[in-house]
């Protein structure tokens, strides 16, 4: 059975799959195959790229959540089940990195969640900060 026998969302899968495994110079090159154009319109490309920047950033936000945990168990600072979702759950970059940058110095984990004065939100504003 060759790749011309697979049943189309197969075929598709199958090309989404080595596309994006590839480096970009190969990326571009193995788009410009003529196999390539059949399989994607430009709003599927689109939407993968989407959903790889997203997943990206997930990754990224998990990374962060876990590096604020390890920090804080290595401090030896107590993290409740609750404290320890709300980390985890947490999508938000710019309020994970002010998490991090205070469970360097919290006294407690709670000093982490503290609404500072011109923040009600508590949402981190890292646009004064660097």
């Amino acid at each position: 059975m060759g790749a011309a026998d697979l049943p189309e969302p197969l075929k598709m899968l199958c090309f989404a799959l080595i596309e994006s495994s590839l480096g970009e110079a190969a990326r571009k090159s193995f788009e410009m195959l003529p196999q390539g154009q059949q399989f994607f319109s430009e709003t599927q490309r689109r939407l993968f790229a989407q959903g790889k920047a997203e997943g990206k950033a997930e990754g990224r936000a998990e990374g962060e959540a876990r590096s604020i945990l390890r920090v804080l168990e290595r401090r030896g600072l107590a993290v409740t089940t609750e404290q320890h979702a709300r980390i985890l759950a947490c999508p938000d970059i710019a309020t994970l990195e002010g998490w991090l940058d205070k469970a360097v110095t919290a006294l407690s984990t709670e000093d982490l969640f503290a609404v500072e004065r011109g923040n009600p939100s508590g949402i981190a504003d890292r646009r004064n900060r660097r």
